[in-house]
């Protein structure tokens, strides 16, 4: 008996909450249209319930809102096939909802991409529609940082009264930037450590510089993205109505696609012993243009 209801529960696995949640956006129409009859009627609701039809679907599949809304906004502005993927489990309904506002096309070609057994998230940071940039950590960062503590150090000394504990807080601050700058501007001592591609392969020593300075190309990428977004808002501000915020952020966004394509990649082939290899130029490394390109022939 145990054995018949193993072998039943294999052949009809669990539904995930993504493929609940997309059964309960078909419920929201019917919901919805319920809701509007019993309106135009001027009944109460039989079961006291009140609320979005969203609210009632996530309840009756039990999910959360939030949810729910997404699935339905995918069933909405996803083609057919981003609906079936949901559905059949093989992409999550939050991950289908950024591909809402891109083409149809980009959308065929990202779940196609995805049904062939490349990770969703992968697929969508490609096309741009997901942010994988690491965080960003520079001298005006931990700046900001310290400076915010310090005025969080303040305001718990106005609500609790002074402390020695506040003075010495401030001072290890103090001491932390002071030992950053010194580690920035006295450089590296001792051995470099071992750096790895986002292949997980070690560098050659040889490398090291060459990956060690993705990080300044990562860091402009984020200032562009920083820009983009400021524009954007700059936008929207009296005065600012007449700020071309699209076209400008779609030259930005291009600029950051392609120092983003240049940024060092993946090691060579020829682990940098060849001067005259064909496909790295002698360098020992390979742009993610290249990279990528090279995934897609195999």
């Amino acid at each position: 008996m145990m054995q018949t209801k193993n072998i039943e529960a294999r052949k009809n696995p669990p539904l995930t909450i993504s493929q609940r949640a997309m059964s309960a956006a078909r419920r929201m129409k019917d919901l919805a249209t319920i809701a509007g009859q019993r309106q135009w009627a001027g009944v109460k609701v039989s079961n006291g319930f009140k609320g979005k039809a969203s609210t009632q679907a996530a309840a009756e599949q039990g999910v959360c809102p939030r949810i729910v809304e997404l699935a339905w906004l995918v069933r909405r502005s996803c083609v057919p096939e981003v609906v079936t993927a949901v559905e059949s489990g093989q992409i999550t309904v939050a991950s289908a909802a950024k591909l809402a506002k891109s083409m149809p096309h980009v959308q065929r070609q990202a779940i196609a991409e995805v049904a062939n057994g490349r990770s969703a998230v992968e697929v969508l940071a490609e096309i741009g529609v997901q942010d994988r940039r690491l965080p960003r950590f520079d001298d005006d960062v931990l700046e900001q940082i310290v400076n915010q503590f310090k005025r969080l150090l303040d305001l718990r000394r106005a609500t609790v009264g002074d402390h020695p504990c506040f003075h010495a807080a401030r001072q290890r601050l103090d001491e932390l930037r002071s030992t950053v700058r010194q580690w920035t501007l006295t450089g590296p001592q001792g051995p470099p450590p071992q750096y790895k591609d986002r292949c997980g392969r070690p560098y050659p020593p040889r490398l090291n510089v060459a990956f060690r300075f993705r990080g300044q190309i990562e860091n402009t990428c984020y200032d562009i993205a920083s820009l983009c977004d400021q524009i954007t808002v700059m936008s929207r501000h009296d005065g600012g109505q007449c700020i071309p915020a699209k076209e400008i952020g779609d030259k930005l966004r291009e600029v950051y696609r392609m120092l983003e394509d240049a940024c060092p990649h993946a090691v060579c082939t020829c682990w940098g012993d060849s001067d005259g290899h064909a496909d790295c130029g002698g360098r020992g490394w390979t742009p993610r243009r290249y990279f990528l390109a090279s995934t897609r022939r195999y």
